[in-house]
């Protein structure tokens, strides 16, 4: 199930990019790089994200798996997935329901940027 972004999803969002982040991304950045990035995202770092955006998480049986945040730019600024669940098409789905925000619908213009481990989604 794909939903808005509540704030009580905060700790359990940010718990599960620091663990995409060191998983997938860990093997292809430097370990201080990927540490910032996870102190980046605390709950507090997810929070004022999703009060700047429309943030939207994949839920799975109850648990938070999948999010994004798609800025006032219409710029998708990051999608992560739970790595346990990567590669079952969370992150499409979560695409797929961007693609009907109305934030993507009035864009000119939508970028999506990525990291070198998802350069290939």
């Amino acid at each position: 199930m794909i939903r808005r972004f509540r704030p009580e999803d905060a700790e359990e969002t940010s718990r599960m990019i620091a663990a995409a982040l060191r998983e997938t991304n860990g093997p292809d950045y430097p370990a201080e790089e990927i540490e910032a990035l996870a102190a980046f995202y605390s709950p507090a770092g997810v929070l004022r994200r999703a009060g700047e955006s429309h943030m939207y998480v994949a839920c799975e049986d109850g648990a938070v798996s999948g999010c994004n945040g798609s800025e006032r730019e219409s710029c998708i600024m990051s999608l992560f997935v739970l790595p346990g669940c990567q590669g079952r098409g969370v992150g499409r789905k979560i695409l797929g329901t961007l693609e009907v925000d109305e934030i993507f619908l009035r864009a000119e213009r939508v970028e999506l940027g990525s990291s070198i481990t998802a350069h290939g989604f």
